[in-house]
């Protein structure tokens, strides 16, 4: 049944209907080949400062915490299958193994192209106290017996390699496993690995434009890398003997652990190929070896990798600050646990990161985000879907250390934006009301996001027309009110779109079991709407109120009478 039969069954109610919807998505073919980077170091300067809050729970995988915490993350290539491999160091007691924990974000509708977005809003409660939906989890895990700590993980096409180090017994010191991701949710071991005499911490893992793939390992504190590089096109041809080994302080802008200094070392490398060919290397770390108990700052530091016949060489290009939490949001990530960067099928640069154990509420992992400030690395708009305002507290917000909020027009009916009272505060003021002093935004034609003086859309207002383009405003109390004297400078309460083309709201039933029910969901209509339902079974029958898409959110969803 297509999607307009199954709409017009759905509005007629027929009696003694039942339509079964599957989440899901296509795999990939075996491949190292990767999505490209037009511009690295540009989109890579452009990824906003503040990410935006998400969050996963560990379901049966073992149990996070500060000393066994998570260690790296990757999220799949396929951007429809919504899944992210996280890391995590233990021991060889039974339900704190190490482990590969495979997560599945349920929640997640792809309705803004490759961004994921917020997954922890929901009206009257600030971010930092807000849960993910109970589907956004640990779906399978896999534990090692072997080895006692798993370390940074990457993905080139859909084969995903895995360090492993301080073994059990007698076996290798450190291993590089590499594991078949074309079906997501199912990694298969592959007959190949990397064994070396002492412990391997961080890998990067690529396949270079000739075709031939380049593993960087490091050890001792980020202080001694090594490479090993396979025939073209045969990852089975790699050898355990390095092709060329460096030290790290011959590198300039390489960082070397020091514990008794207070140095820390890169947590997590990732190998990033422009649209050119160029291979980058993006490294992750907190500068502080405490953290988090006594925190640091994140930061992200990009070289540009020569590969010749047997050596690598490391340039580096720029480095970074980024902020997995802020005054308003709480602590979403550390980049002394995992991190990773990902590039979309389209060619866009996000990073990941999670906190160290499941200290988020009702026991979640917390996840931050981090995308392009740009929206998109062209700046542009490529369905109503993509609509967003960005505010924040500072002038040129978007340069600053300070807080901001994001308004995606999908989620407008998940948060408190018709009075800003009730959204995350800062230290001192209530909210975000007369907070805003600069704005970023991207809007199709024909939609305006109208900013208000007053709560509930009252007062002086206004008006970010759209362009179809990324459109800034560096500073609020140099320019005017839209209606009214004066100007809109920290005196922002309240925003709605307007407009003849509008884009819908998501509308998310979260699941038959919970008190929700189907005949109660209604679409929004217009451009981009979608009722997007969990996984369960509604016996009862339906009739939407206004045209729009229905989507399952990991599948099965039943609706209709007891099948």
């Amino acid at each position: 049944m297509n999607m307009t039969q199954m709409m017009k069954r759905l509005v007629a109610g027929a009696a003694g209907a039942v339509v079964v919807l599957s989440g899901g998505g296509a795999v990939l073919g075996q491949t190292g080949t990767h999505a490209r980077v037009p511009n690295v170091v540009t989109q890579f300067g452009t990824l906003e400062k503040f990410g935006d809050a998400m969050g996963f729970y560990r379901g049966s995988a073992p149990d996070p915490s500060q000393s066994k915490h998570w260690q790296g993350i990757a999220r799949h290539p396929n951007p429809a299958s919504n899944v992210f491999y996280v890391s995590r160091n233990g021991d060889n007691t039974a339900g704190a193994r190490t482990n590969l924990a495979i997560v599945q974000m349920k929640s997640r509708d792809g309705l803004t192209g490759d961004r994921l977005r917020s997954n922890r809003l929901a009206r009257g409660t600030e971010t930092q106290d807000t849960a993910p939906p109970t589907n956004d989890a640990v779906v399978s895990s896999i534990e090692y017996t072997s080895h006692n700590h798993a370390g940074g993980i990457q993905i080139s096409g859909d084969i995903m390699a895995v360090p492993l180090e301080d073994p059990n017994g007698s076996n290798p010191t450190g291993v590089i496993l590499f594991y078949d991701i074309r079906e997501p949710l199912n990694p298969v071991l592959m007959p190949v690995s990397i064994s070396r005499p002492h412990n391997t911490g961080v890998v990067a893992f690529t396949q270079l434009p000739d075709g031939r793939y380049l593993v960087m390992a490091t050890y001792g504190n980020n202080a001694e890398i090594e490479y090993f590089i396979s025939a073209p096109n045969d990852l089975a041809s790699i050898s355990s003997t390095p092709t060329s080994t460096v030290q790290g302080s011959t590198i300039s802008g390489w960082f070397v652990g020091n514990n008794a200094g207070g140095v820390y070392c890169f947590q997590n490398c990732n190998f990033i190929t422009q649209s050119d060919g160029q291979v980058f290397l993006a490294c992750t770390m907190n500068s502080s070896p405490l953290a988090p108990v006594v925190n640091g700052n994140d930061i992200g530091v990009l070289f540009r990798v020569t590969a010749g016949a047997s050596t690598v060489t490391l340039t580096r290009v720029t480095g970074r600050q980024f902020y997995c939490s802020s005054n308003s949001t709480g602590s979403n990530g550390n980049f002394n646990a995992a991190a990773g960067f990902y590039v979309s099928p389209s060619g866009e640069l996000l990073l990941y990161s999670t906190t160290h154990d499941n200290d988020g509420p009702s026991g979640c992992t917390g996840m931050t985000e981090f995308r392009n400030y740009r929206g998109t690395r062209t700046g542009t708009a490529a369905s109503s879907c993509d609509a967003w305002v960005r505010l924040y507290a500072d002038s040129t917000g978007w340069e600053s250390n300070d807080r901001g909020i994001m308004f995606d027009a999908v989620d407008r009916l998940d948060e408190n934006w018709d009075d800003f009272n009730n959204l995350d505060g800062g230290p001192i003021p209530v909210g975000f009301t007369n907070q805003a002093s600069s704005a970023s935004w991207l809007l199709p034609v024909g939609v305006t996001a109208r900013l208000y003086q007053n709560d509930t859309f009252a007062g002086k207002y206004l008006d970010l027309v759209g362009t179809g383009t990324v459109q800034f405003i560096t500073d609020f109390s140099a320019i005017a009110w839209t209606s009214g004297s004066g100007n809109p400078g920290d005196q922002i309460s309240s925003i709605q779109f307007m407009g003849s083309n509008v884009p819908g709201a998501a509308v998310r039933v979260p699941g038959s079991q919970l008190t929700v029910t189907l005949g109660e969901a209604q679409l929004t209509g217009g451009p981009c709407s979608r009722l997007l339902i969990g996984t369960g079974y509604y016996p009862e029958n339906v009739r939407f109120n206004a045209a729009g898409q229905i989507r399952a959110l990991g599948g099965p969803v039943i609706i209709g009478t007891n099948p």
